[in-house]
């Protein structure tokens, strides 16, 4: 009987700390924001701090910069967040180039930690 009780103990206390994630669709600017600023940064092994939130566009599509100190070039990219799902494109030689649909990620957020993370759906 009081192996049943630690069981059940330990079951309610360790699915007490489990992360609630949910789907959310109804982003903020400045949740997208952030959201592309911390996907650019994990894609590209950048720190949080240099990516530069830019603007959002009238299709929601965010977009964001950073200056590489090596050679003091600036790389910009375009994030597409559609209800969950997320995805990036860059800008080569004055161009945007095509969405990367292989790097797409499905974004879940923690209401209670505010929290969000990425899956990758490939």
């Amino acid at each position: 009987m009081l192996a049943i009780f630690i069981v059940a103990l330990c079951y309610f206390f360790m699915g007490s700390y489990e992360p609630k994630y949910q789907t959310k669709y109804d982003w903020t600017t400045e949740e997208k924001a952030s959201l592309c600023k911390a996907y650019i940064a994990d894609q590209f092994g950048k720190p949080l701090h240099i990516i530069q939130f830019q603007r959002v566009d009238i299709k929601g599509w965010v977009y964001v910069s950073y200056n590489r100190p090596a050679d003091n070039t600036t790389w910009d990219y375009v994030c597409k967040i559609e209800g969950a799902i997320m995805v990036w494109a860059g800008r080569y030689d004055g161009e945007w180039g095509r969405w990367r649909v292989e790097d797409q990620v499905r974004v879940r957020y923690n209401p209670e930690t505010k929290i969000a993370s990425f899956t990758s759906i490939q």
